[in-house]
């Protein structure tokens, strides 16, 4: 994945297959988007992926965000902040004030698209936190 739209698959390749170990515990993964209304395409999208440690804590959450930027990232500062936590509202919504803006490096391309604070708090709003 190189950018929006663009892969580093050549024009004779076709990808066909993607294979990821499945976690070990219980777990759960859920993708949920705000899509764009002219293209269905999510306008802010996040994956996550919990694997619980028996007590009602997060062992393992991994966060995907797709949107803020122009390439898909990860949400580390949510992740580390619910890592071992118990998954209960009121830590969600404080994990999820971590999410930050944009690095530098992408500073244009969200001022050219939107505001650069928009995306994180789309992002919050669109898992209810």
């Amino acid at each position: 994945f190189q950018s929006m739209i663009t892969t580093a698959i050549n024009e004779d390749e076709v990808l066909v297959e993607v294979r990821f170990p499945l976690p070990k515990g219980p777990w759960g993964a859920t993708y949920i988007k705000t899509p764009d209304p002219a293209s269905r395409m999510a306008m802010i999208g996040v994956a996550a992926v919990v694997t619980l440690d028996g007590k009602g804590g997060g062992a393992s959450v991994r966060l995907g965000v797709t949107g803020a930027s122009s390439v898909p990232g990860r949400a580390i500062s949510v992740e580390q902040a619910l890592a071992g936590k118990k998954l209960e509202d009121e830590a969600v919504r404080k994990a999820a004030e971590t999410i930050g803006t944009p690095g530098e490096a992408e500073e244009a391309w969200m001022a050219a698209h939107h505001d650069p604070n928009w995306e994180a708090r789309l992002t919050r709003v669109q898992q209810g936190w």
